[in-house]
């Protein structure tokens, strides 16, 4: 197998031509997305987001997501049957994890019960 790389931003491996930017996945990240998609993604990111905090007694849901300003409202129900700690301690790790793996996330807030 041989690699090269010439003048014309093209990558070569085993005689393909395919350009090399248009296969990078981080500049397709610039395409606007559709809001279902973006939901899809942000529910599957809160999904995973309680066992990575160790918070699986909590559920969060979205309320409200708004494509043109980027707010997320979500609603953090449970509490900790352990300790005194609130859900919404988490939150700016949650805010966190979702603007890294949702771009289309700018802020995110507790929806009040």
């Amino acid at each position: 197998m041989f690699l090269y790389v010439d003048f014309q931003s093209e990558l070569v491996v085993c005689g393909s031509t395919t350009p090399y930017l248009a296969r990078m996945s981080v500049l397709r990240r610039n395409r606007p997305r559709s809001p279902e998609t973006v939901e899809k993604s942000i529910t599957t990111v809160l999904a995973e987001v309680g066992p990575l905090l160790r918070i699986d007694h909590c559920h969060i849901d979205i309320v409200e997501f708004s494509t043109l300003t980027g707010l997320l409202m979500v609603r953090i129900d449970g509490n900790c049957p352990d300790c005194e700690l609130s859900p919404a301690t988490f939150m700016p790790a949650i805010e966190a994890h979702l603007k890294l793996r949702v771009p289309e996330v700018r802020e995110v807030r507790v929806a009040s019960a």
